[in-house]
């Protein structure tokens, strides 16, 4: 029974979650998105995934001073794209950048290995007037498809959510409903608070020690 009920807040708190992190980026508020990297900071320590840890961290310490001011800038406000135009439409830079090279995988893997150096040389001269027709005709016939989804997709969620709500208002999900048992999950707990508080700040010091030692920043212990 109680297992029901830690299984029904913790899907509630990572659709939630989810939520705002896509609004986030659909919205391409920087600082949002920054706090959404707080949040996985604590929770890539939690999981013991070091790679990620680091590189949250690193991009924490650099929008709070540890890179200059036009850099800081350019990694809170430019990390998304507005291909499609439009508000609330924005997407993220990685999975633009995902679409472009899955397209330029797709023509390598077209010219069955004829992808020479003279072909590039050739590709790299194509200037002027007829460099801009390809550019349209890539962007209507290709880049254009990718993204149609997300460009005529609703950008406001608020009747989803609230259909949503009405139906599952009744089935009084946060109650301790005596015979309702998820069989799969036997014992499940969710607990998002951060366990090892001590060792999760011995290690942020450390990053941030060595970060101080790259720019070689003499700090007082």
């Amino acid at each position: 029974m109680w297992t029901s009920k830690k299984y029904t807040k913790s899907l509630l708190w990572c659709g939630l979650n989810l939520l705002c992190r896509r609004d986030a980026v659909r919205e391409a508020d920087g600082y949002a998105m920054l706090t959404v990297w707080k949040f996985d900071l604590v929770h890539f320590f939690w999981q013991r995934h070091p790679k990620y840890f680091i590189l949250a961290h690193r991009l924490l310490a650099d929008v709070n001073g540890w890179l200059p001011e036009k850099l800081r800038h350019d990694l809170i406000h430019n990390r998304t794209v507005n291909y499609a135009g439009g508000v609330g439409r924005n997407l993220p830079i990685d999975f633009m950048n995902e679409i472009l090279n899955r397209l330029f995988k797709d023509l390598l893997d077209a010219a069955k290995g004829r992808y020479t150096d003279l072909t590039i040389q050739r590709c790299s001269q194509i200037i002027g007037p007829f460099d801009e027709a390809l550019d349209s005709v890539f962007d209507s016939n290709v880049i254009q498809h990718e993204i149609y989804r997300h460009r005529y997709r609703d950008c406001n969620r608020d009747t989803n959510v609230s259909r949503s709500s009405e139906l599952l208002h009744n089935e009084q999900l946060f109650k301790s409903v005596p015979g309702r048992y998820h069989h799969a999950f036997p014992g499940y707990v969710y607990d998002i608070n951060a366990k090892q508080p001590g060792g999760f700040a011995a290690k942020i010091k450390q990053l941030s020690l060595r970060l101080d030692i790259l720019k070689k920043v003499v700090i007082n212990s």
